[in-house]
């Protein structure tokens, strides 16, 4: 059975840019991958105090992707694991230290099944998940963008 690890870092090198590139455009819609790794770094240098989790293996492989990140001063966050490590508990274990460690999560989720991959295949909302976790969607907010709708959501610490 292999072992696999969240790592935490602040920042990020090269080789794992380049393999978060990669997963983020295997994992997210066709509508939102980036075309270079140059643009990936736009979008990750926007990131204000990122916290990153880098899923790992035994042999160093970045299987997954967390972080959390500041924006209008409330926490922020995202989890992206990849085939590889899905169904292992992993999203849920990084969950659980985000929410040990924030007392409110935020983040926009896609909440339909309708979006398909870059490879072709269907890509899941993890809508569901989320909501199996205590998180509940902001109705009244929704994203409505060219590429994608999705719809807040927000767990708060009771």
């Amino acid at each position: 059975m292999t072992k696999y690890n969240w790592v935490e870092t602040v920042a990020l090198n090269k080789v794992q840019k380049e393999a978060l590139f990669q997963l983020w455009n295997a994992e997210y819609p066709a509508k939102i991958v980036y075309d270079t790794i140059a643009d990936f770094e736009i979008y990750l240098n926007q990131l204000y105090e990122p916290h990153h989790y880098l899923l790992m293996n035994t042999d160093k492989h970045i299987l997954g992707w967390a972080y959390t990140f500041m924006l209008e001063e409330e926490t922020w966050f995202s989890i992206l694991i990849g085939k590889a490590g899905q169904m292992k508990g992993s999203g849920k274990e990084i969950l659980q230290v985000f929410k040990e460690r924030e007392s409110k999560l935020i983040r926009w989720v896609i909440e339909h099944d309708l979006e398909f991959r870059k490879d072709g295949t269907r890509y899941h909302s993890p809508i569901g998940f989320y909501l199996k976790y205590g998180f509940d969607v902001v109705r009244d907010q929704r994203l409505n963008l060219q590429q994608f709708t999705a719809v807040k959501i927000k767990w708060v610490r009771s």
